[in-house]
């Protein structure tokens, strides 16, 4: 074996094994140059120290102490009666009669889901107008109230009183959530600053609260638009958690990422110790799971869910004082992968025929059914781009459920790509 592998977690022997299959298996560990660790905790200490090193003190410091305002002795902040009470009134009842397709009824009972996104002052002043807009044309199905649509399921994360001030002016009322553990101010952050990173947390904290009260949730980045009622196609897939991808790529929507083909960085040594080992030069292909986009999300309240949700969070909080950038995207790849596998969680990505990306530039990522079957995994090139009228073709636009706006650059150059897209869907719809 090679000298490049390294021991993660040797920490117990199995008690029932005897003495001989326990030397071999310390022999076995001396080969891959591996130890076996009791102190698991005082290691993790060492390693954090060395790897911090590249890191200004201050960055780490700041990186720790923002982190840490999401947790309070017991762990993750549990909600406040507010959060408790606007994700109540948002959440909307639905069974696999009202909304899922026939096919997939392996979950079966009654549940209910939450439209879920965050704003800071910058935001609320651009995109999210015309965030609220899209999902306000939009009729909530099977409501018997003709004038419900989306936006009143939707509960907001308000960043400052500002933002929740003027929540509540575009009517969403008592679905405005304060959160002062955030402080963004009225400008937009570097992607690569501190404190954009620190949203994360926020993030995860309210997707993990939401869950363990029962409720299914959709979280939305505010740079969003939506053309269509994507709710039957999100709650449609069957899946328990699934996001955007990253790239224009033949995906399978239906197919599930759990434990599918785990990567050479994590590999199973013999179970008397317990041991896991990484090749220090294993990567990702990026063929098994594709590299996913967490600008929308959705999560299934389960248990086998929220302990995944769980796992994420605490992981990005115990690497923040070795990664003061950690990015809650790449820590969502990284442990859902292994953590659905664990639980039996359907892990799925969305098509992104239907939930399209700026990124895909300019009119989308398509793809036929047969690519499906024999290009499962291929990267693609976005073969429409504007016309002379800077439009795109109606047969592309018309499958869109919603366009994600990451690639657009500056929060107010986001805000008029989204309101030029929207404008275009209308014109083709009408």
């Amino acid at each position: 074996m090679s000298r490049g592998f390294k021991c993660l977690s040797c920490s117990y022997l199995a008690a029932n094994i005897t003495p001989f299959i326990c030397i071999l298996c310390f022999a076995l560990n001396s080969l891959v140059n591996c130890q076996l660790r009791t102190d698991l905790t005082s290691s993790n200490n060492a390693v954090s120290k060395s790897r911090a090193k590249g890191w200004p003190q201050s960055t780490i410091q700041a990186a720790k102490a923002q982190s840490d305002r999401h947790f309070e002795s017991h762990g993750a902040k549990w909600p406040s009666s507010q959060f408790t009470s606007a994700v109540s009134e948002a959440a909307w009842s639905y069974t696999h009669t009202a909304v899922l397709s026939t096919s997939q009824q392996a979950h079966g009972s009654t549940h209910s889901v939450v439209l879920m996104a965050m704003t800071n002052d910058l935001a609320m002043q651009s995109t999210v107008p015309l965030f609220l807009q899209s999902l306000r044309s939009i009729r909530l199905p099977d409501s018997p109230n003709p004038h419900q649509s989306l936006v009143d399921i939707l509960a907001m994360i308000c960043f400052s009183h500002f933002t929740e001030t003027s929540c509540r002016e575009h009517g969403l009322s008592s679905r405005c959530v304060l959160d002062k553990d955030v402080q963004l101010g009225n400008h937009s952050l570097p992607s690569q600053s501190v404190g954009f990173r620190m949203i994360g947390f926020a993030k995860v904290k309210y997707i993990l609260n939401t869950i363990a009260l029962g409720h299914d949730v959709i979280f939305m980045d505010t740079d969003v638009v939506a053309f269509k009622d994507f709710l039957p196609y999100i709650l449609g897939l069957g899946s328990d958690i699934a996001a955007m991808v990253e790239k224009c790529m033949v995906i399978d929507d239906k197919a599930s990422y759990t434990g599918h083909n785990l990567p050479a960085l994590y590999r199973p040594q013999p179970a008397c110790c317990k041991c896991m080992v990484i090749d220090d030069k294993a990567s990702y292909t990026g063929h098994n799971l594709p590299a996913l986009n967490i600008g929308i999300t959705y999560f299934r309240s389960s248990p086998g869910v929220t302990r995944c949700v769980h796992s994420w969070l605490y992981d990005m909080w115990r690497e923040v004082v070795t990664r003061p950038l950690i990015w809650d995207q790449d820590v969502f790849r990284k442990v859902m992968q292994v953590c659905t596998k664990n639980f039996g969680v359907r892990l799925q990505a969305f098509s992104p025929r239907s939930l399209n990306s700026y990124c895909f530039k300019y009119c989308g990522c398509l793809y036929s059914e047969e690519d499906v079957l024999i290009k499962m995994g291929e990267d693609l090139r976005p073969i429409h781009h504007f016309s002379t009228n800077k439009s795109c073709p109606a047969s592309v636009v018309q499958s869109w459920l919603l366009m994600h706006f990451p690639c657009g650059g500056e929060t107010l150059h986001k805000a008029r790509l989204m309101q030029q897209y929207y404008q275009m869907h209308s014109n083709i719809q009408h």
